[in-house]
C-alpha cells in the first residue's frame, strides 16, 4: 500500500508539475554581455590650470608637478607618487576612468604629430604602472586634429584599453603586469 501511495504521488507531482509554468531562463549570452561591458567610466574634468598642472575632477584633485631626483611627482588624496615619465615639449592632458573604488588615470603628453599615454591604475590608495600607449596621427595637416578616446576593461590584474579616433578604432593595448609605486 505504501509502494501504491509513492507512485500516486509520484504520477501527481509529474502531471502538475508539467503544469507549472517554467521559470524565466537567463541565457548565458545575457551574463557574458553584463560581464564583458567595460566599468571604467571617463570622469568629467571640472577645472584645469595648466600652468600648475593641476587638473579637478568631482571626487578627486590631481597634480603633477617636477620631483627631485625623479622628472615627476603625482599628488592624489595629499600622497605623493614619484613618476618616471617625460613630458618634455608635450602639452600635458588627464584622463581619469572610475570603476567604483578603482580608477585608471592615463597622462597624456601630447605633441602636435602623436600622444603618449602613461598608464596608472589606482585602488586603496596604492598606486599601481601599467605601461604606456602611443597614438599617432602622421596626416594631422590635411586630416585635422581627431577627437580621443578610450574603452578601458580589466580581468583579474590585466587591463585592455581600447583607443578610438573620430569614433574610430584605433588601437588595443593589453597591459598584463603592475608595477606598485609607493607613495611619499
Amino acid at each position: 500500500m505504501q509502494k501504491d501511495l509513492f507512485n500516486s504521488a509520484f504520477l501527481l507531482s509529474l502531471i502538475f508539475g508539467a503544469c507549472v509554468s517554467p521559470k524565466e531562463n537567463h541565457s548565458v549570452k545575457d551574463s557574458e554581455t553584463t560581464k564583458s561591458e567595460p566599468c571604467f567610466i571617463k570622469q568629467e574634468l571640472v577645472s584645469i590650470d595648466d600652468d600648475e598642472l593641476m587638473f579637478e575632477y568631482k571626487d578627486i584633485s590631481l597634480e603633477i608637478r617636477p620631483y627631485d631626483s625623479l622628472p615627476y611627482v603625482l599628488n592624489l588624496y595629499s600622497l605623493e607618487y614619484p613618476i618616471d615619465i617625460d613630458l618634455t615639449g608635450s602639452s600635458v592632458n588627464f584622463w581619469n576612468f572610475k570603476c567604483n573604488e578603482k580608477a585608471v588615470f592615463l597622462i597624456e603628453g601630447d605633441s602636435y604629430y602623436s600622444s603618449i599615454f602613461y598608464a596608472y591604475y589606482l585602488i586603496n590608495e596604492k598606486l599601481y604602472y601599467l605601461g604606456d600607449m602611443s597614438v599617432e596621427q602622421p596626416n594631422v595637416e590635411d586630416e585635422g586634429v581627431f577627437e580621443k578616446d578610450f574603452k578601458i576593461s580589466q580581468t583579474d590584474n590585466q587591463f585592455e584599453i581600447v583607443s578610438f579616433l573620430n569614433g574610430n578604432v584605433y588601437d588595443t593595448v593589453t597591459f598584463k603586469e603592475m608595477h606598485l609605486i609607493e607613495h611619499n
